[in-house]
């Protein structure tokens, strides 16, 4: 019926040029008559899509929506569902027959017409329901794991590690705290974190403590190992925190070992030999 229509306007509309140019209308009545065809065609246009009802449009006749979009009734055209929600329904009639994507995962298309248009979101990310992108897993967080569907759900670098990235997909994203400094704190973000160990104690890197320096051993402050005692000396103390607790052997005794932490550790000299016991002796004169 609209293509006849458009036809006989057409036909009208040459008619009226043909008369014009032969003088048996004026110009100007031709091309309001040609104007006034044109608006009759867009009228009866209009009145056939006015009789669509919803889920369906205008296309030469009342056609039903395709999937992955929507009408209310008397539309001339269907309205696609927003990125971050696909329909694989026709001939839907309103917005709400767009689902969203599941939690972990996004679209960023409009006019979806399948779940599958909604994409997994990759490690080191996460989305929430209805999302049109995946978001990166914050500073100080890791997922090894795919389609998150929270931030919460990323994990948290262990204490002793931070992360300074976000986005990080594997717990080789958390840097490890250096070798004489710690950390207790979980989901750190930053090296700020990481405060050095104390005097007296000591760690590796990746620590979340610093266990103390053990008899016949010493540190200063940022230490990763304790330093042993000098050979011939001991030192019953814990956390000590300077050689100056290191005792030499007792007179007559010796010992070619370090870090002894008790004087018992020291050796007998034979018989016809000593140590004088003033400086430390590594063997018996």
């Amino acid at each position: 019926m609209a293509a006849a229509l458009r036809l006989l306007a057409l036909a009208a509309c040459a008619a009226l040029a043909s008369a014009a140019a032969s003088g048996a209308v004026p110009a100007d009545a031709a091309s309001s008559a040609h104007v006034a065809a044109i608006k009759a065609a867009a009228e009866h246009r209009r009145l056939q899509q006015s009789t669509c009802v919803a889920g369906t449009f205008w296309n030469g006749a009342c056609s039903a929506c395709p999937a992955g979009t929507w009408s209310g009734a008397a539309a001339g055209f269907c309205t696609p569902c927003g990125p971050g929600t696909y329909s694989n329904a026709t001939g839907a009639t309103s917005a709400a027959t767009c689902l969203s994507c599941p939690a972990g995962t996004a679209s960023a298309v409009s006019g979806a017409s399948a779940l599958s248009a909604c994409g997994t979101c990759a490690a080191g990310t996460w989305a929430a329901l209805g999302s049109t992108s995946c978001s990166a897993c914050y500073l100080g967080t890791y997922s090894s794991s795919t389609g998150l569907g929270s931030a919460s759900a990323c994990t948290p670098c262990p204490a002793g590690s931070y992360a300074a990235s976000a986005g990080g997909s594997s717990l080789a994203a958390c840097t490890l705290c250096v070798a004489g400094t710690f950390s207790a704190a979980t989901a750190a973000v930053s090296s700020a974190t990481c405060q050095p160990c104390a005097a007296g104690s000591f760690s590796a890197a990746g620590a979340s403590t610093c266990p103390a320096c053990g008899a016949g051993t010493f540190s200063a402050q940022g230490q990763g190992t304790c330093s042993p005692c000098p050979a011939s000396t001991f030192s019953s103390a814990t956390s000590a925190t300077s050689s100056a607790t290191c005792q030499n052997c007792a007179a007559g005794t010796y010992s070619v070992l370090t870090g002894l932490p008790a004087q018992l550790s020291c050796l007998s000299c034979a018989a016809g030999t000593f140590t004088a016991g003033s400086a430390p002796y590594p063997i018996c004169g």
